[in-house]
């Protein structure tokens, strides 16, 4: 009985000693592991991403050093450097130069979610030249063709699941080369600095206070920021507001492929950008305030007006696009006026503003499908959500004139006021809608024709 009882404690030692082996040989593997992926990751990327991204845009990619700490999955990139377009020559200055970029990847995070978690994501000495060749045409319309070129992959109904937090660009610079009037318009020291973008339960701590901060050819633009790191539910908010912006220097930059054409405007607004991230909880991203556009003229594709307006206010309450909800206050529209043209072929103005393309024609629901699908007054949940608290439309005209018909026709609903309430989207409820206004013959000063008035 003694001897048995001597190896007894041997005995227990044998398992420890075995899993303490199996310990540390897993400890040496994984060591073994980290210090491959260290070297590893960086040669895989600077051999595969300036070939493949180059590819994807047309244009020549560089890369000069890239780092990884696989134990924080952290990549660090230096010298990215994206080329200017092939016909600009070889001595033409690049599209984009960053001096770095790091990214922290939140792995257990990521797997917990299933989706790309990323604690923080820093970008220095970003440097981007765009340059205007001609009206409406930019030496970036080749690349914007190609990252807007139809996939054969189906886009996913619901709405992509990912976590950016701490985001920060830091002494940023874009220059843009207007070459038809021989301008060039430079925005330096730009910085700007989120704490979060997410969809996500908010896991991470954030160390960035929303800041926006350029200099525009010379004019310096700060907006206030406002934070609370060490509360128990983090926030912050970002301001910015200017009044009277007058809009005519920057319509030359409009696509000439829009169907409208700006010929005149003042924007105004004071807007807030709040943040939020509750402990353990889902993130918010709010944005409120009010934006104003007055004295606006827009004409059609042929130059014809078309649209015109003294003064627009609308006022935003709760505008949640991680949530994928836009709750707006009043829509306020003054001394609108509406051109509507028919001409001796008997097309409608309005007709050339519809669609270049015909819209594709939906495949005939299945019938697994057509059984899964929601009832009909029920709104998808993927789907965005608008409420508009009301519409309001004052002193407003409508301009009809019928060329189809000879003589032409002219008519003008004047007088025009429309109030509606409570407009909402996928799933409308009833509406109150007031309208009044008077129809004349030729302009809004000819003989009388009728008097309108509904409410319902």
């Amino acid at each position: 009985m003694a001897s048995a009882a001597a190896a007894t404690p041997e005995a227990a030692r044998g398992p420890a000693r075995r899993w303490t082996r199996r310990l540390l040989w897993l400890l040496l593997l994984l060591g073994a592991l980290a210090a491959a992926a260290r070297w590893g990751v960086p040669a895989l990327l600077l051999s595969q991403l300036p070939p493949r991204l180059g590819q994807l845009l047309g244009r020549p990619v560089a890369l000069q050093a890239v780092q990884f700490q696989p134990w924080r999955m952290a990549f660090d990139l230096q010298g990215l450097r994206i080329g200017a377009a092939p016909s600009a020559g070889a001595d033409a200055a690049p599209l984009l130069q960053m001096a770095r970029l790091q990214a922290d990847l939140h792995l257990p995070l990521s797997l917990r979610h299933r989706a790309p978690v990323i604690e923080s994501i820093s970008v220095d000495g970003l440097r981007l030249r765009l340059a205007r060749s001609a009206d409406g045409r930019y030496d970036i319309d080749d690349l914007i063709a190609r990252l807007t070129a139809p996939s054969d992959t189906p886009a996913s109904a619901e709405p992509a699941r990912f976590a950016l937090y701490n985001l920060a660009l830091r002494d940023a610079q874009i220059r843009l080369d207007d070459q038809p009037v021989a301008k060039v318009h430079d925005i330096q020291a730009l910085t700007l600095t989120l704490p979060l973008l997410s969809n996500l339960p908010g896991d991470v701590a954030i160390h960035t206070e929303p800041r926006l901060a350029f200099r525009l050819n010379g004019t310096q633009f700060d907006s206030g920021s406002q934070s609370l790191p060490f509360a128990a539910t983090r926030s912050g908010a970002l301001n910015l507001a200017f009044a009277d912006l007058d809009l005519a220097p920057w319509l030359p930059y409009l696509p000439a492929s829009l169907p409208l054409r700006l010929q005149r405007g003042r924007l105004g607004s004071t807007l807030q950008l709040q943040f939020a991230l509750p402990p353990q909880g889902t993130p918010t991203v709010l944005l409120k305030g009010r934006v104003g556009l007055r004295d606006v003229a827009l004409d059609d594709a042929v130059g014809a007006p078309l649209l015109a307006w003294q003064a627009l206010a609308l006022e935003l309450r709760d505008v949640q696009p991680l949530a994928r909800r836009i709750g707006l206050g009043l829509l306020a529209i003054d001394g609108l006026v509406l051109e509507v043209a028919r001409d001796a072929q008997g097309q409608l103005n309005l007709m050339r503003l519809a669609a270049t393309g015909k819209a594709p024609v939906a495949a005939p629901p299945t019938a697994a499908s057509a059984a899964a699908a929601a009832p009909a007054d029920a709104p998808p949940t993927n789907a965005w959500q608008l409420d508009l608290a009301g519409l309001q439309i004052n002193a407003a005209e409508v301009r009809w004139r019928d060329a189809a018909l000879q003589p032409t026709a002219a008519f003008t609903l004047a007088g025009l006021q429309l109030q509606v309430q409570a407009l909402r989207w996928p799933a409308p409820p009833p509406m109150p809608v007031t309208l009044q206004a008077r129809l004349h013959r030729g302009g809004a000063d000819g003989p009388s024709a009728a008097t309108l008035s509904a409410n319902g």
